[in-house]
């Protein structure tokens, strides 16, 4: 995964967590909690490299919207369309740190 990250840092870092996300939810490693391990893998990407660290509350979202994460995720799993799923994670961080949208 150290591979992937380091290798995929020219793209977005919110587009490589949304991927490692993603990755984790498909591949489906552990019985329990693979829902919980890639939220906190998505904040890893995303946050660590930031002082202060950013924290997404991709739970929360989740929630407010209705089943519309699910389905954008399902949608990258099962057809490939990332866009759905990027504009969701892209939608909130907005949302959270509006300052976000304009350094890039």
């Amino acid at each position: 995964m150290d591979d992937f990250i380091a290798s995929n840092l020219d793209y977005s870092r919110s587009f490589t967590a949304t991927v490692a996300m993603n990755a984790i939810c498909n591949l489906h490693p552990f019985l329990n909690g693979n829902g919980r391990t890639s939220r906190v893998l998505f904040n890893l990407v995303v946050g660590t490299h930031r002082l202060p660290p950013l924290y997404v509350p991709l739970y929360t979202l989740s929630k407010i919207s209705h089943g519309g994460f699910l389905i954008r995720l399902r949608q990258a799993q099962y057809h490939n369309d990332w866009h759905p799923l990027a504009d969701f994670i892209t939608n909130g961080l907005d949302l959270l740190y509006p300052v976000h949208s304009s350094s890039g």
